[in-house]
């Protein structure tokens, strides 16, 4: 199915290249892209409209998915950031200065899309991108 204007979800994976995620959790961040190649939305060399400060981590893409609509990638984001992983979810929402015990509590600050990041365990994260996977094999 060819659409005219599509929209892609993604679900990262972050870590950072110099400090250390606390043991037993992964960084996540959902979000959505008009690129093809997710990854180009973290891309400096993509001039897109987003700063993009990213150099202190690695980020690989776990789970892309595109949808016919804004509208509908946009409720699929939805999910993670307030059903799946709400503001206020065990802690998820995290300020990334203070979990890696960083001096410059604003290094960070122009990194895009940082209020979407969750810090979740490891386990549930592996999980998570197992079933989407999963599901998106029995979709297609």
């Amino acid at each position: 199915m060819a659409f005219e204007k599509w929209y892609k979800f993604y679900l990262m994976e972050f870590t950072n290249k110099f400090y250390p995620t606390p043991a037993g959790f992964t960084f996540i961040k959902p979000g959505i892209t008009h690129h093809m190649e997710a990854l180009d939305r973290f891309n400096p060399s993509v001039n897109d409209g987003y700063q993009k400060n990213y150099e202190d981590w690695n980020i690989v893409c776990k789970f892309s998915r595109v949808f016919k609509s804004l509208a509908e990638a946009k409720a699929f984001e939805n999910y993670f950031l307030t059903e799946l992983y709400p503001y206020d979810y065990n802690g998820t929402k995290v300020w990334l200065e203070s979990v890696l015990n960083l001096e410059d509590k604003n290094r960070y600050d122009t990194m895009s899309g940082r209020s979407e990041i969750r810090m979740v365990p490891t386990a549930e994260a592996k999980k998570l991108y197992y079933t989407l996977n999963s599901e998106k094999k029995a979709v297609a």
